[in-house]
């Protein structure tokens, strides 16, 4: 029988990232690495099968209108608290605004829930990712 084990996928997306390596950009933004997908398939271990097939699946959960993704938000541990994972949110959202449409986004860790309902995001549907993969929450913000 199959048993979940959010911390081996997790251990499986953070092995990727850190053979990629990542650039800090002002001291507080990673900007590089998540974007290049051939350099992503190319370090996962089953040539991206996995990867591939998880980001399919999240993307089943998109919302069908035009709406604008925040994708791939995060601070270093020892910068959170300071307003950065904020102003990054509210940078996209202030796109979204601007273009009168909605944004989504979604998260494989429940603490952000909460932080991302503070920026006015909800939970629109949420469900376990499959093959083993963490519980996703998929969110919305409408203007």
């Amino acid at each position: 029988m199959l048993q979940r084990n959010p911390q081996f996928f997790g251990m499986l997306l953070f092995g990727v990232v850190r053979r990629l390596g990542c650039e800090r950009v002002e001291g507080d933004v990673v900007a590089e690495g998540f974007g290049d997908q051939p350099r992503i398939l190319a370090a996962a271990d089953d040539g991206g099968r996995r990867y591939e097939a998880f980001w399919e699946w999240v993307s089943v959960h998109d919302p069908l209108e035009p709406s604008w993704q925040l994708d791939t938000i995060a601070v270093a541990p020892e910068r959170q608290g300071r307003g950065i994972g904020r102003g990054l949110v509210e940078a996209g959202l202030a796109r979204a605004r601007a273009d009168g449409t909605s944004a989504f986004l979604s998260t494989g860790t429940r603490a952000n829930v909460a932080i991302h309902g503070r920026c006015g995001f909800h939970v629109y549907h949420e469900a376990d990712a499959p093959d083993g993969g963490p519980r996703i929450w998929f969110m919305r913000w409408d203007p």
